[in-house]
């Protein structure tokens, strides 16, 4: 969020700000390698250094991914650079992939929070009468 007034603050031309992605991503990139598919066989080192490269992508593809930001076509042609530079294929985008709360399904979000439609529990959750019952059996 902080990234947005201070874009606009520092009055970088578009261009620059894809050349200040791509140096990112380069530099990250030759610091953690591809991203990791798969934690097995990893020291925590290694596994550290892999979840910082794989966090980092998801940020810059996030951003690449935001008009507020980068220009549509423009975020694409990013995204595109950024995957080439990280060796990811579209699977590795969706699994890393950050969702704001403006994108995401307002059903999943429901069920997250243990919600049906309206707001109702699910009938997994436990209803208020059944803690009382429960109450009153400890004691």
């Amino acid at each position: 969020a902080d990234l947005l007034p201070l874009r606009t603050v520092c009055d970088l031309p578009i261009e620059k700000l894809l050349e200040l992605m791509e140096e990112s991503a380069k530099r990250t990139f030759e610091r953690t390698g591809i991203l990791m598919r798969k934690p097995e066989g990893f020291t925590m080192s290694g596994l550290q250094k892999k979840a910082t490269g794989r966090a980092t992508f998801s940020k810059l593809m996030y951003l690449a991914d935001l008009p507020e930001f980068i220009p549509a076509e423009q975020g694409k042609k990013m995204q595109a650079k950024i995957m080439q530079i990280f060796g990811a294929t579209d699977e590795d985008f969706e699994e890393a992939r950050i969702t704001t709360l403006s994108e995401a399904d307002t059903a999943a979000l429901e069920k997250l929070m243990g919600r049906g439609e309206g707001g109702q529990p699910l009938s997994a959750d436990i209803s208020e009468d059944e803690d009382e019952e429960e109450g009153s059996k400890d004691e």
